[in-house]
């Protein structure tokens, strides 16, 4: 405007201060006219800010003296007088009265000069700066009340206003049409207005490039400018479908739906925004922020302070959404969602405090400090309703798709819990007709957001894992039954029938990943025979908890079925999972209802290769019974040369009884039959049936029969002697023994004495002994051909001897095996005048055991001679060697050990004299020796070699 002339309107009784710029006219006998007759005149007022923002306080404490406030920029009113017109009078009064000049506006779908949004083409427009950097217009023709004079009233000047409003006599509309650019952005959270919020209103009441979307203005009941800012009563509803379809297709627009402004003399009195989007459930929901001056007493109570105070609630606007994965775009049909749908019962939340409404949050209360828990109804796949209490993050309709699905799984997993404090829930679609399969009494619910491309939030709730209680683990395990789990891969993406016994929930840690659960049955409880442990992580509706390895059937092979039973052991050596065979397809759901009389059958016949856990009610004395059976399919894998399974079967039953009242009692049976055990190749075992009734707190029933034993390799010569020995060396004559330790049983038999010829055997004695402890301990089985303490004796003429061999076997290995064997002779000779002797003894003893080796043998030689009685002279002499392997410090160490001693003895008449040698040597190795490499170096071997090349 560089050829207008500012004129400046001062009027101090009723504080009037406008500057005035005058475009395009002249005076001319005390009036203003048009001087280019081609273009219209502008009288263009430049009023003070109409309004001053102020950041709110939660509380009167926080609303201390020297807050933020800003004031706005000056509002531009813009006049045009028509060519041809008379002019406009040039007095204060006449320059007041505005009924005569018509209002520049920006017309509608106008836009703004980049450089300055209150002009148009370099021309002033109106530009109404209310709230603080928002630039308003009027829409329609409109009319001015003002006094041209000051009024007096008793005495007093009345401040002066101009009134607008609709020309006729209704409300006023107003468009929002820019936010002044170049205008510093206060960034402050506290402010009622926020950048984003100043935007929505102008793309709110102006865009007319949203499809289907009429824009609607701004609704003033009362709009008063004065000097010292505006009193305003003022609000908008946007409540258009077309603005969210607009923001599921993409468009940037924010979630701004509802603004309410009351202001007095330019100070806010109300602000109410509401904001939508949707709660990570997927309900539509608002967000209502109230900012309202307060007067309270400040807190040392000398003043009244007036601030705004801020109030945060959430109100739901669609109570129930369905889930039903073709209307939602669900993936796997929604197979990973438990509920079909979700209503939430309270629509209003409590007052919420420190939360920003432009961004996700979770809805707080208690100032912040804990989330909210809404109270929902689900109805899950069978229909039955649950209730559950969960937090719920909400999401402005800026936020959606994979954006909300990476902001709700960044957050703190109690967070995204819900709880159902024990209710019955179907997690998953039962098979067939089999309701309730699939039901459990869950604690709670951890919840995670998937892709829904139909929905408009673009991800609604799935499962992602629960903690759940299984009544088949409830008495068995230490955790009660309860236990984190997810739904199962195969379930979800295949369905139901993915895998034959109906699994659809795997078991996880309290991160959500992938664990087992171990079922361990103490040893005490399965008498030693063998212990099935088994690892579960896998929850199937027909044959419940089970190991994962096993819910394919088709698919286990024997390295995943060694992984799930983990420690499980067979006589407590023999790694269980070793000696499992493929599973053989069956049919899990014979043994839902398994009778009591079916049970021996079941035992007898392997005809449950997986261990299934049930839990049912008896109708009878309504116990809760919990079973665990199972009969593998065993065979021969691996090195384990010294078991032989080709033939047997095993098989056990674990039975549980709570009463009504709690008390529980419990019984394990096992069985195993037809058992082959080779020891060193030397002596063999067979076991026709070793079976056990073991019951807390009473001594375990065992019984033992059809037991052989064999002799083979270097003891195939005691087979020889059969007849002496029974044919059942566990009938009659041997023992059993049970003990809270174990089970004992074997036979100590002594053989006559055998003479034939010159030959002399005596004192020979058999023994045999096998233990099977009750504890963790493997079993160990010893031979022994006679003892130590007591040596068989064996002469052959003039030469004589004796010695002993024993083995014990402890597993699968040797524990220690010894002997020791004794020979010699002696010879006399008397000439009369001379007589004298000789004696020569050798013997060896060896012991070997997993950490010690020895051997040690000896020759004693003697001899004497007399002559006449008067000279004796006796020699004696003695050698022992010895050889033994120990461990030291971690490491073995082999050691031979020397000793010799001569002694030679002379007696004379009545003298004599003795004389000894001594010698002892002690030799030891040294893993740590340098070797060969260490002495000799690449270019001393190259020499040498070359030394011989020619």
């Amino acid at each position: 405007m560089s050829d207008a002339r500012r004129l400046l309107l001062h009027r101090p009784q009723d504080m009037l201060f406008v500057p005035v710029d005058l475009v395009n006219l002249t005076q001319r006998r005390g009036r203003l006219v048009v001087e280019d007759q081609a273009r219209p005149g502008l009288v263009v007022f430049h009023l003070p800010p109409q309004h001053v923002a102020e950041v709110s306080a939660d509380t009167v404490a926080d609303a201390a003296p020297g807050r933020a406030a800003w004031s706005s920029g000056s509002t531009t009113l813009a006049f045009t007088v028509p060519p041809g017109r008379p002019g406009v009078g040039f007095d204060v009064g006449d320059l007041l009265d505005w009924a005569a000049l018509g209002l520049r506006c920006l017309p509608p779908g106008g836009k703004p000069d980049d450089d300055d949004p209150r002009a148009l083409d370099g021309q002033p427009v109106t530009a109404i700066e209310f709230p603080t950097r928002l630039l308003l217009t009027p829409e329609g023709p409109v009319a001015w009340t003002s006094h041209a004079a000051p009024v007096d009233l008793d005495g007093r000047t009345e401040l002066w206003h101009t009134f607008l409003k609709a020309e006729d006599g209704g409300d006023l509309s107003l468009r929002a049409f820019a936010v002044p650019p170049g205008r510093p952005d206060h960034g402050e959270p506290l402010l009622p207005l926020k950048p984003q919020d100043l935007q929505d209103i102008v793309t709110l009441t102006t865009a007319t490039d949203i499809a289907d979307y009429v824009p609607v203005p701004l609704i003033a009941h009362r709009f008063l400018l004065t000097p010292l800012g505006a009193t305003v009563e003022l609000g908008g509803v946007w409540d258009d479908p077309a603005l969210d379809r607009a923001v599921e297709q993409g468009r940037p627009l924010g979630n701004l739906r509802g603004y309410q402004h009351t202001s007095g003399l330019g100070r806010d009195q109300l602000v109410r925004l509401v904001k939508v989007g949707r709660l990570c459930t997927g309900h539509r929901a608002t967000v209502v922020d109230t900012y309202e001056r307060r007067f309270e007493t400040s807190p040392d109570g000398t003043s009244t302070v007036a601030y705004l105070r801020k109030r945060t609630y959430v109100t739901v606007r669609e109570p129930e959404v369905r889930y039903d994965a073709a209307a939602v775009g669900y993936e796997n049909d929604g197979r990973d969602m438990p509920f079909t749908s979700l209503r939430i019962t309270d629509t209003r939340t409590p007052e919420v405090a420190g939360v920003d409404s432009s961004r996700p949050f979770v809805v707080p209360v208690d100032n912040a400090m804990s989330p909210y828990r809404f109270t929902l109804i689900g109805t899950d796949r069978e229909g039955r309703r649950v209730t559950l209490r969960a937090p719920l993050v909400f999401y402005p309709d800026n936020v959606t798709g994979q954006d909300a699905i990476n902001d709700y799984q960044g957050r703190d997993a109690a967070l995204r819990t819900a709880d159902l404090a024990g209710q019955v829930v179907a997690l998953a679609q039962p098979p067939g007709e089999a309701a309730g399969a699939t039901a459990l009494p869950v604690t709670s619910l951890v919840l995670t957001l998937a892709k829904a491309p139909k929905h408009p939030l673009k991800a609604l709730p799935v499962m992602a894992g629960a903690k759940v209680r299984v009544p088949a683990l409830e008495h068995v395990t230490n955790t009660g039954g309860e236990t984190m789990v997810a739904l199962a891969t195969p379930y979800v993406q295949q369905g139901p029938g993915a895998r034959p016994g109906g699994s659809f929930l795997s078991v996880v840690d309290e991160h959500l990943k992938p664990a087992d659960l171990p079922l361990a049955f103490g040893p005490q409880n399965v008498g030693g025979l063998a212990r099935p442990d088994v690892r579960i992580n896998e929850i199937t509706s027909l044959a419940g908890p089970l190991p994962g390895a096993m819910t394919g059937v088709q698919d286990a092979v024997p390295a995943d079925l060694k992984k799930a039973f983990g420690d499980a052991r067979l006589l407590g050596t023999v790694s269980l999972g070793d000696l499992l065979g493929p599973v053989p397809p069956f049919d899990p759901a014979k043994v839902r209802d398994l009778a009591d009389d079916q049970v021996e059958n079941l035992l007898a016949s392997a005809g449950l290769p997986v261990p299934v856990l049930r839990s049912f009610e008896d109708p009878a004395t309504l116990k809760r019974v919990v079973r665990y059976l199972w009969t593998p399919k065993l065979q021969n894998v691996g090195d384990l040369g010294f078991i032989d399974v080709s033939k047997a079967t095993l098989a056990l039953e674990a039975r549980t009884e709570v009463s009504p009242d709690g008390l529980a009692a419990s019984q394990v049976t096992g069985l195993l039959k037809n058992l082959k055990l080779d020891f060193a190749g030397m002596i063999g075992v067979s076991a026709e049936k070793l079976s056990f009734v073991s019951r807390p707190g009473s001594k375990p029933d065992v019984s033992a029969s059809g037991i052989e034993m064999s002799f083979q390799g270097a003891l195939e010569f005691v087979n020889d002697l059969r007849e002496v020995l029974p044919k059942d060396g566990f009938g009659s004559g041997a023992f059993v023994d049970v003990s809270p330790r174990g089970i004992r049983a074997g036979y100590s038999l002594a053989l006559p004495p055998l003479a034939i010829g010159v030959f002399s055997l005596t004192n020979m004695v058999l023994a045999a002994e096998l233990s099977v402890p009750f504890d963790d301990e493997p079993f160990r089985f010893r031979f022994a051909l006679s003892e130590r303490h007591k040596p068989f004796n064996v002469s052959i003429a003039p030469f004589s001897g004796g010695g002993f061999l024993a083995i014990t076997v402890r597993g699968d290995k040797p524990e220690l095996i010894e002997g020791a064997l004794e020979f010699g002779g002696s010879a006399a000779i008397n000439l009369g005048i001379a007589e004298g002797g000789v004696s020569l003894m050798a013997g060896i003893y060896f012991a070997l055991g997993p950490d010690k080796v020895l051997i040690s043998g000896y020759v004693r030689c003697s001899g004497h001679l007399s002559v006449l009685g008067i000279v004796t002279v006796s020699v004696e002499f003695y050698l022992a060697l010895s050889y033994e392997k120990i461990s030291e410090g971690g490491k073995k160490f082999p050691e031979v050990y020397g000793e010799g001693t001569l002694t030679v003895s002379v007696r004379i008449a009545f003298f004599s004299k003795s004389v000894s040698l001594h010698l002892e040597r002690r030799f030891r190795g040294d893993e740590g020796d340098p070797p060969f490499s260490q002495f000799v170096g690449p270019d001393d071997w190259n020499q040498y070699c070359l030394a011989f090349a020619a």
